[in-house]
């Protein structure tokens, strides 16, 4: 097993895209530091996290995701430095996933890295309805200030819980303790320096910026009326089918 091993598990739209480009771009001068980033490409780590998340095949069907969590961790058994792994998809996961990784892992580090919520509520909304939901804006904002984080919503997917599932870190943090200590990273305010957030979240991992400082990939922001347009061709779809 790897000396230290890392699980950055979010939250959503908290910079995670860019700084898992950075470790992939990076992936073999990071190892030459003696940290490994386990998987070929990033899709290795996702399919591992929905694979231990319970899915047997990949959202798109298209391929089997059965072994992929138990071959991350063989990889990383097999290192004796420092092993990152950063998949967003496990902030939101239950009690019973926490205890898998920590079965698996021993006593891993966990890294939460969190964002303002102003700015967090709208690119939610846009991330919700790129996969195909429907709710407006005004209705998602609302249900959001309505509703205080909680982790049981019993009439099922609400735009409140699918808010507040991955955006509250206090229960996200909270909940991942039971796994091992939780490192908390802030994402810097739009006027920070480019790059600032990975030389926070290298400080973390032991990595610094001169190390992995080539441009990044952004997410670009559809915008409100963007966004909307893609809401309500949503809509269309579904009373077509």
């Amino acid at each position: 097993m790897a000396r230290r091993v890392i699980v950055h598990i979010g939250a959503m739209k908290s910079g995670t895209t860019s700084l898992q480009h950075a470790l992939y771009a990076h992936r073999e001068h990071l190892a030459s530091l003696g940290i490994l980033v386990p998987g070929r490409t990033w899709r290795d780590q996702a399919d591992a996290a929905w694979n231990l998340r319970g899915r047997e095949r990949s959202l798109a069907g298209d391929r089997s995701l059965e072994g992929s969590w138990k071959r991350l961790v063989d990889e990383i058994d097999a290192w004796h430095g420092t092993a990152v792994i950063s998949a967003e998809l496990l902030a939101p996961v239950g009690d019973d996933v926490v205890e898998k990784v920590a079965e698996s892992l021993g006593s891993p580090e966990i890294v939460l890295s969190v964002r303002d919520l102003n700015r967090n509520l709208p690119a939610m909304w846009q991330e919700v309805v790129q996969n195909g939901e429907v709710w407006s804006w005004s209705d998602f904002a609302a249900a959001a200030r309505a509703r205080r984080p909680r982790w049981s919503f019993p009439h099922g997917l609400t735009a409140s819980s699918r808010f507040w599932s991955e955006q509250d870190v206090v229960g996200i943090a909270r909940r991942w303790s039971v796994a091992g200590p939780v490192h908390v990273v802030t994402v810097p305010g739009p006027e920070a320096p480019r790059g600032a957030l990975l030389e926070r979240f290298g400080e973390v991992i032991g990595f610094s910026f001169e190390d992995v400082r080539t441009p990044r990939p952004q997410n670009t922001s559809l915008g409100v009326v963007r966004t909307d347009l893609l809401r309500r061709l949503n809509r269309s779809s579904m009373s077509a089918s």
